[in-house]
């Protein structure tokens, strides 16, 4: 831990910082068509490997009348707990919000599919639910790469993997 005082005019007081180790959680989305895709994940477990989940998009998932642009983004208020319970959710966008949106909605896990940002990789965030930010984009083009709009695609997690 490194120590640093700073004295200004009357009043002093310490600064401290401990050295923060960051650890990078690699995990493995597997399609039911055996695709694997690779992602960061800072979830504390991950589903079970030994079982198929079923994968929705929060486009397929909103409300009858709903916005899709708003249910891409999983916001608040705009998602069928019927169609979302028991399945994976995919939402759009880098909201941390709709970690909540699919815990309420009954969702089972998350996958988060964002752009790369400006540091040219996508980075995984902290959720309840087992979730994973999936590297779908084209190596420095911000393109989507890859994306299936089946209903009926399933996804085996493999849990959390490397650390470095």
């Amino acid at each position: 831990m490194n120590h640093k005082h700073v004295f200004g005019g009357k009043t002093s007081f310490a600064i401290h910082r401990e050295e923060i180790h960051l650890f990078n959680y690699v995990c493995y989305v597997t399609l039911g068509d055996k695709k694997i895709i690779k992602g960061g994940s800072l979830s504390e477990y991950g589903l079970s490997s030994d079982k198929a989940y079923p994968l929705i998009s929060s486009a397929d998932a909103k409300y009858f009348n709903g916005s899709i642009s708003e249910a891409l983004n999983c916001q608040d208020g705009c998602l069928d707990p019927e169609k979302v319970k028991g399945k994976i959710l995919v939402c759009f966008g880098d909201r941390l919000e709709s970690n909540g949106e699919a815990i309420r909605e009954g969702a089972v896990g998350l996958l988060l599919l964002n752009e790369r940002n400006a540091g040219n990789e996508v980075l995984p965030q902290p959720y309840l639910l087992p979730a994973a930010n999936p590297d779908i984009t084209a190596p420095g083009f911000n393109i989507i790469a890859a994306y299936t709009e089946a209903v009926s695609a399933t996804v085996y997690s493999r849990g959390l993997l490397d650390k470095v």
